[in-house]
């Protein structure tokens, strides 16, 4: 007895997993990265060791390396201490299709697909994520957007299959 319901609990998760990675995440087509360099700010995200600690006013830095298809991302929040966290890595396209595909060396010659999954007309929001739907960021250029846009932003990550209910606010305390 104990065997049949672990198992049918067991199916259950698989196919609700399934379910999960059934709409696959996809890059924006065509990305400008001189278009996207400059300051975002996050407005939520996943949750992810990289950003446990930090409590608010989380921003991402794009700018622009000194070869082409290169960038450089600063990663800035505040600690409940007080005081800034702050990361820096260097990052590139993925390939020559000009997608939103980058890839973002973390540890040596390892390094992270990060995607581009989605971007205003104007480049005043993106959705920022993992085609394996474990990382995602809504980052705007506005540190206070208007809740209907972070609405609209949140619907287009669950569209292509991120669990959307489990994305931290992140507040911003000028």
């Amino acid at each position: 007895m104990k065997f049949a319901r672990r198992l049918a609990v067991t199916a259950a998760s698989l196919a609700v997993s399934s379910l999960a990675f059934a709409q696959s995440a996809t890059p924006v087509p065509n990305l400008d990265l001189n278009r996207l360099a400059g300051v975002w700010f996050e407005q939520a995200h996943l949750p992810n060791k990289a950003e446990k600690q930090c409590t608010s006013n989380a921003t991402t830095l794009y700018a622009l390396a000194d070869k082409p298809g290169r960038i450089q991302v600063v990663n800035t929040c505040l600690l409940k201490d007080g005081f800034s966290n702050t990361r820096n890595s260097g990052g590139r396209t993925a390939d020559k299709s000009g997608d939103g595909k980058l890839k973002v060396p973390y540890y040596f010659f390892l390094s992270k697909k990060y995607w581009i999954l989605g971007l205003g007309p104007d480049y005043e929001w993106a959705l920022v994520g993992t085609p394996n739907h474990k990382t995602l960021a809504v980052l705007t250029r506005s540190s206070t957007p208007p809740p209907a846009l972070i609405t609209g932003i949140e619907s287009r990550a669950a569209a292509q299959g991120f669990n959307v209910s489990k994305l931290i606010p992140v507040p911003y305390v000028p």
